[in-house]
């Protein structure tokens, strides 16, 4: 069994270079990867002009609460106006069906919150067209259960 003594500096000076090899391809590799998640105002403007007006998603509400947007449900947009929520375990009424919102809908809540004036807030949205994929706001961490968020997903455009 070899000792480090007996490494020969030319072993030491292959196992210098692998080692910066491989710090620098992790460096590349993290300044590559998308680390910025864009503004509200950049994702809405990447929706809007996607200009999509019927498309169907699954919408999830995070908070301590109850009801069908907390249970999550598929939302159908026609024209711009929801027009259809399918719920997992009962039949949606005209009232759930009111509950939920549309992405414009979505954008909005988002935007009435100004990050300086609550404890934590954070959305990430869809890299090509735009609209949320996730939201959470707690608004005062002295506070229990005010904070809410969603998650959207299995977003697709119809016809």
């Amino acid at each position: 069994m070899l000792d480090a003594a007996q490494v020969s500096s030319s072993s030491m000076a292959s196992l210098r270079t692998l080692l910066v090899l491989f710090s620098c391809s992790v460096f590349l590799a993290a300044c590559n990867s998308k680390l910025v998640e864009p503004s509200t105002e950049e994702a809405r403007e990447r929706w809007e002009q996607a200009n999509i007006e019927n498309y169907r998603f699954f919408y999830k509400l995070r908070c301590f609460c109850l009801g069908p947007t907390a249970e999550g449900a598929f939302v159908t947009v026609r024209n711009g106006r929801v027009a259809d929520v399918e719920l997992e375990n009962a039949r949606a009424t005209e009232e759930d069906i009111q509950a939920f919102e549309t992405i414009d809908m979505l954008f909005d809540q988002i935007s009435k919150y100004d990050p300086d004036s609550v404890y934590s807030i954070s959305s990430t949205y869809d890299p090509e067209l735009g609209f949320p994929v996730e939201f959470y706001v707690d608004i005062n961490h002295m506070m229990a259960d005010e904070e809410w968020g969603f998650i959207v997903s299995d977003f697709s455009i119809l016809d």
